[in-house]
């Protein structure tokens, strides 16, 4: 009977079913010269594997890119941790919803390169930009939204993209206050205006926060690590 994985046959020998591989098998492990043409096929599908990606990533798919496309709406210097753009119009912000639907897709691919850099860019921009926060959350979150019908099964049996999704829902705003708080703080100290008030009533409860945040999100990964 025909075998889908290395399409041969296989043919009766004896009464007791016992069998032997076709001289046109082309596994890695399998015996005969069909071996070398397998290799052959795999060099094949990976250099074109590669070709295909380069000409994606020119023509602007690709996380890389829309994670680009996303830091051009809210601030063209987001490395130089400018302020963000504090008012959007309404064109830029479809813009921006459309490009991070796209980007959490890109956290479902099936290519764990892919996977990996969507993740990165969902917790970056979901820590330092409290609009992209909500943005992403609702499409993490979003029942209703077929691009993230997350099934149950599904998302035990794959631990990354599990886990991406805890991360997100505990990226709250208190934790990207976080943020802000340790800019002031900075400034505070600079300026010699470090007052009780500020270390008592924004700074020590925002930094609890975050550290709730940081132990909740090293115990998913523990989890996962025993799931492996």
């Amino acid at each position: 009977m025909p075998n889908s994985h290395y399409d041969v046959k296989f043919y009766v020998l004896t009464p007791t079913q016992s069998s032997a591989s076709g001289t046109n098998a082309i596994g890695e492990n399998l015996p005969g010269p069909g071996r070398n043409l397998g290799r052959l096929y795999d060099w094949l599908g990976q250099k074109f594997e590669n070709i295909l990606g380069k000409i994606l990533f020119r023509a602007g798919y690709g996380p890389t890119n829309i994670s680009r496309k996303i830091k051009i709406i809210r601030n063209p210097k987001w490395e130089e941790m400018e302020s963000l753009a504090a008012e959007l119009r309404d064109s830029d912000l479809r813009k921006l919803c459309r490009h991070c639907r796209k980007l959490v897709r890109y956290s479902r691919s099936g290519v764990l390169e892919t996977q990996l850099r969507a993740v990165d860019a969902i917790i970056e921009f979901a820590i330092y930009d409290p609009l992209l926060n909500s943005i992403l959350n609702y499409y993490v979150d979003s029942d209703s939204n077929e691009v993230l019908a997350w099934d149950i099964s599904y998302s035990s049996s794959d631990p990354l993209l599990s886990s991406c999704r805890k991360a997100l829902v505990s990226l709250s705003p208190s934790t990207i206050a976080l943020h802000d708080a340790a800019r002031q703080y900075g400034v505070r100290a600079r300026t010699a205006r470090m007052t009780v008030s500020f270390l008592r009533e924004l700074f020590f409860p925002t930094m609890m926060g975050y550290l709730r945040c940081v132990y909740y999100l090293s115990s998913c990964c523990i989890d996962i690590n025993h799931a492996q």
